[in-house]
Order: structure tokens, then sequence, then C-alpha cells
């Protein structure tokens, strides 16, 4: 019986009436390819597709082996594949029975996974609560520049057990019964001190509610949730649901249909919340978030983000990535101060950009230091002088891209 992400009511067991009596023993599913009990394994390039269950599993429970082998994995890499038609979770990260979340022996603690620059397009095809990147219970481990699209469910899931596993427990929880069955928890689970960074996450939730771009669960100190570009859905772009706590989810542009920011802290949920949420762009956003009606709202640092998320570019050529055609690879911003006007370009790409020219026909100008190049994921400026009162400048700059081959024209105003 499918729960969520790939979690099963598996055993021939008759339960009570009483729900929670099975939340303890949920299984997973497997995938084709599984990793436990091992360490400095590096999946690199590749293509993850036709598979009936899941696409790589590290570390997750016993019960996901055929071995019966399951958790203690560390220094795991999985980057520059390519998954699609994966029926279950593309990627499985972690347990989620209680040797996952309070482990038994300090080995059984998985650690230091990096999963970075992989497309994710058209999976969980047939188990649909099923997800691209799945990471219940791990540490010190980083998730990054993926590129997720055309997916049923949730993007990007982090943590589990919805707060039942903290320490202290859930009060929720102890209102469902689950504590009759399991343990209240007095020390922390395992998830802390990882990285979500930089990922390419649209075109998600088309077969399910409740759901996010970046979903969230439980309790994870000292991780952080930064630079994600997230659109194109009808739900949300993130979701802390029950227990997400002491999150740092900064940097982000949420462009969804949906709320761009929700936070399951109702009622019995109330551990859901020290969390920190500022410097995200969004369509309703207010203070310490930024207001934006779209990602061409979001200026230079934004474009930036949203050019670079997913996919970092100079891994770009001749593969599948969905990012949007209609994001500029720079942008120009002017400032002014003692007699001087800066005319600033940022390249958002891996390449320096070549036959740079500035045109700046405002009279009484004098132009020093204008850049022929501006460096890879830098910016150059050119400076004007003047006397008098400042004048109006209206001007362009050229410049060509190396990498995708376009000479591009920015306006400048200022």
């Amino acid at each position: 019986m499918d729960q969520q992400t790939g979690g099963i009511i598996s055993d021939n067991t008759s339960y009570s009436a009483d729900f929670e009596s099975a939340r303890p023993k949920w299984s997973q599913m497997p995938s084709a390819i599984q990793i436990s009990a091992a360490r400095q394994i590096s999946f690199s390039g590749g293509t993850y597709t036709q598979i009936g269950s899941g696409g790589i599993g590290v570390g997750n429970d016993a019960n996901a082996h055929l071995t019966k082998v399951g958790l203690g994995t560390s220094e795991i890499t999985i980057q520059d594949g390519y998954f699609t038609q994966v029926m279950g979770n593309s990627i499985t990260v972690g347990g989620i029975q209680a040797n996952a979340h309070h482990p038994s022996e300090k080995g059984m603690v998985i650690s230091n996974i990096t999963i970075t620059g992989n497309i994710f397009f058209n999976t969980s095809s047939l188990f649909s609560s099923t997800v691209p990147i799945l990471a219940t219970y791990l540490q010190y481990s980083t998730i990054s520049h993926n590129d997720l699209s055309t997916t049923p469910y949730s993007g990007l899931c982090y943590g589990y057990g919805w707060g039942s596993n903290d320490a202290g427990g859930s009060p929720e929880y102890v209102n469902r019964g689950l504590y009759k069955y399991q343990p209240k928890y007095t020390t922390p689970t395992t998830l802390k001190n990882n990285l979500i960074e930089g990922n390419l996450i649209h075109n998600f939730g088309f077969s399910h509610t409740d759901l996010g771009g970046l979903y969230t669960l439980s309790k994870s100190p000292d991780t952080k949730i930064i630079d994600n570009y997230v659109y194109d859905s009808s739900y949300f772009g993130i979701y802390n649901d029950e227990g997400s706590n002491s999150l740092i989810q900064t940097g982000n542009l949420l462009f969804t249909r949906g709320s761009w920011y929700v936070a399951n802290n109702q009622a019995g949920n109330k551990n859901t919340g020290n969390n920190t949420l500022s410097g995200n762009w969004a369509a309703s956003a207010s203070s310490p978030n930024i207001k934006a009606a779209d990602v061409g709202q979001t200026g230079t640092d934004g474009l930036k983000r949203a050019y670079r998320a997913g996919i970092l570019p100079g891994k770009r050529t001749g593969r599948p990535v969905s990012n949007s055609a209609a994001l500029k690879d720079a942008a120009v911003d002017i400032t002014s101060s003692n007699g001087q006007i800066i005319v600033k370009v940022t390249n958002f790409d891996d390449v320096a950009f070549t036959d740079v020219t500035f045109s700046m026909p405002a009279s009484g100008l004098t132009a020093s230091n204008v850049p022929t190049s501006i460096p890879a994921n830098s910016a150059a400026s050119a400076t004007y002088t003047y006397s008098g009162s400042k004048p109006a400048v209206s001007g362009t700059v050229q410049y060509t891209n190396p990498r995708t081959g376009k000479t591009s024209t920015l306006n400048a105003k200022g």
C-alpha cells in the first residue's frame, strides 16, 4: 500500500484499526541500483530509464535490499546523469525506519552524499506519489544544480517523519496515537548540516495536492536551502510541512501559480517553525523577502540565480537541459557618484564574454577603463567621467558568448 514518496506498507500483518500502528514499520520501494554499507563510490554520467521501481537507492532501509543490508553509506556521488521513465523515486537517499533516524550503531549514519548536475525529466511515471529526489535522514550532504521537470508530485523532498521522530515528539502524533507503537525520542535525529542549492524545479504537481517544488519535513539544524529556481506549477514553491524546523531558506526564486511559500504550523503542528525565510523573490512576497511580478523583475542578483539554476552553464552543451531560452546570460547596471558614471556588466555564464563594446553617446562624457571582455561568472565595468550636472545616459553594450556563439545587446539607461 503506497504511503508517499516510495514508502509502503508491505508486510503480511493484520494491523489494528489504528493506522499509526503501521507507521514505524513502513518499508521502502527498492531501486534498480542499491548502495549500502559502502563508501567512496561515484556514479558519473549515464542514462537511467525504463526502470520499474526506483533508480538509485543510497543507504535506504534493509527491506529495500535483497541482501537485507541497509544504511551506513558515506562519500557517495551521483553526478551528471539523465533520469527519465523511472517509475519510482529516481534517487532515494536514507531510510525511513528507526535505524535511519536513531541508528542503533554509529556506522549506520548516512553522510557526505553529493547529488549534482543530474537531469530528471518525465519521472515517477507509474508510482505518481514518488519524486525525482527523496533525501530522508542524512548529514553533511549536498544536493545542487540538478534539473527537475515534468513530474506528477513534488520536485525535491527533504526530510521525513512529519516531526514525529524529533526530540520530544510531535503533539500531532500524540493525538494520533503513534507513541503507543514507537518511542517518543528524547534525542535529535541524524538529519542536519545539509545544503540544497541552485536546483531548477518546474512543471510539477500534475497528479496530487499537498505538495511543493521544495517539500520539507522535520527538524534539520544548520541546513541551507538557497538559490533554487521553482516555477510553473499550480502548487507551492516551498512547502515546510509538519515539523520542518531550523532551515535557512534564502535567495530562492519562487514563481509558482500557487502560494510561493506555505508552512504547516496549524493546530498540533506547532513544532514547525524556527525557520529563516528571507531574501527570496516571489510575486506576493513581503519583507524580508522581495516582491517581484516575475523573474524578469528580480534585478541582476535574481536573474543570475535563475540563469545558473539547474545544470551549470559550462556543462549544458549537448545535454537536454530545461532552462528557459528567454533568460539572458548577462545584465547591465549603471551607478554614479563623484563625477563618475559606472556601467557594470555582469556575466552569468561560465565562459568569458569577448568582443565587448560600449556605446554611450551622451555628451560631456569621457570614457576610461572600458573592458573588451567580461570574465566568466563575474563582472567588469566601464567608467565615464563628467563635469557639472550628471547627464542622462542611454546606450548599449554588445558582447559575444563563445559557449553559445550568440552575440547579444544590453540596453543601458541611467
